[in-house]
Formats: structure tokens, C-alpha cells, sequence
């Protein structure tokens, strides 16, 4: 597997989730490693994102919920002693903080 300019994500989830389903099953480790290169996720505003939701012409609920979702969300951090949490100001951030 592995990146492809214009490939089909559809196709490159169900071969990673049919892997991991395969490995399971004869009692295999699978580990899956994804990166976001160019940090899409990380880069888009919130504003971007209901106005994709906006254009896509997802069910108003639907818009309402996630954006609700985004602007609402906190991150927390449990390690051994260590307890922090953090409210999500703007952007998606993913792994980081």
C-alpha cells in the first residue's frame, strides 16, 4: 500500500481494514502507521470546515452537531501522574498540542 496521487482512499481502507482483519484472525500483530504529510487536518480553521460541510450539503443537524463538536472539544492526557486537559481554541490538531 502506500500513497498514491489520485488514488482511491475507498479501495486503500477497505485492502488496510481486510490486512488488519486477516492478521487478527491468525492470531498476527498489525500496526498501522498514518501520516497526515502535508497537515491538512492540522491547518484547516473550523470556518473552512462548516463551509465544506455547507457545500457538500450535509443535513443542517448534521452541520450543527460537528460544528458544535469542533468548537467544543477538549484534548486530555493521562500518563502515570500526570493529568491535563485542554480546550481546543482553533484548527484540528491531531496528536499534537
Amino acid at each position: 500500500m502506500g500513497f498514491k496521487i489520485r488514488g482511491y482512499t475507498d479501495a486503500a481502507a477497505y485492502q488496510l481494514v481486510w490486512r488488519v482483519e486477516e492478521a487478527l484472525e491468525c492470531k498476527e500483530y498489525a500496526l498501522g502507521i498514518f501520516l497526515d504529510i502535508e497537515l491538512r487536518f492540522d491547518n484547516a480553521s473550523f470556518e473552512s470546515i462548516e463551509m465544506a460541510m455547507e457545500k457538500a450539503r450535509l443535513d443542517r443537524s448534521v452541520q450543527k452537531w460537528n460544528s458544535h463538536m469542533l468548537r467544543n472539544r477538549k484534548i486530555f492526557l493521562e500518563l502515570k501522574v500526570i493529568n491535563k486537559s485542554k480546550t481546543v481554541r482553533k484548527r484540528c490538531p491531531h496528536g499534537r498540542g
